[in-house]
């Protein structure tokens, strides 16, 4: 499971996949217009990401089972990132996602935009040699502020999370959340609620730490 919509608040610096590698997945060549894709203004193809992207988020996970009751005594901390680039009408989705033992899991996620309005799909970023896996995401935007996601088996084309983003108080904060597609007799095995703050830097932690022994 990619666990993409379960980030962790661990050491955010991310990394966006590398643009020779975007080239190889998704072709410019394949886009109307092509190259020429550079005049794409950030706010038309990326209506709602264009708010958050280049900021590192970070913050803590509510989770409910499947009989709506809190799990108060599971703590799941998190962070994620989205890095646009409009020229080439891309994104790429950063997320870590840190375990009550101290474990992280750590996913990075790319892809295209075809056309304003339109869904796109992105796909695990994974060094050379390694295996893909087998889910990727499927991500629209709502106009002004609210972003939904599924992840699917890339096999069956099975939904196994579904996911809304919405940007709160003004954009300061992400409450996201997710609910867990079961199958069977538990068609939802969970429910988790995120609520995500911009991280908060070394140089802007020092510069507290100045502010106070003045």
């Amino acid at each position: 499971e990619l666990l993409v919509s379960r980030p962790s608040g661990a050491n955010l610096k991310f990394a966006p996949a590398t643009a020779a590698a975007l080239e190889v997945a998704f072709p410019a060549a394949a886009i109307p217009g092509g190259a020429g894709a550079g005049t794409t203004v950030a706010t038309s193809i990326f209506p709602v990401l264009h708010r958050i992207e280049g900021i590192d988020w970070e913050g803590e996970c509510r989770y409910i089972d499947a009989e709506l009751r809190p799990a108060t005594a599971l703590t799941l901390t998190g962070g994620v990132r989205y890095d646009i680039d409009p020229v080439d009408s891309t994104c790429t989705l950063s997320t870590f996602l840190t375990f009550p033992d101290g474990r992280t899991r750590r996913a990075v996620l790319a892809g295209r935009r075809w056309r304003a309005g339109s869904s796109m799909r992105l796909h695990p970023q994974v060094e050379e040699g390694e295996e893909r896996g087998g889910v990727y995401l499927v991500l629209t935007e709502l106009s002004p502020d609210t972003v939904l996601l599924n992840e699917v088996e890339g096999a069956t084309g099975r939904v196994v999370l579904t996911s809304s983003l919405s940007l709160v108080d003004g954009g300061r904060e992400l409450v996201q959340v997710s609910h867990e597609v079961g199958d069977g007799k538990t068609p939802i095995e969970g429910h988790q609620v995120w609520r995500l703050r911009r991280a908060i830097s070394e140089d802007d932690a020092d510069d507290d730490v100045g502010d106070t022994g003045r």
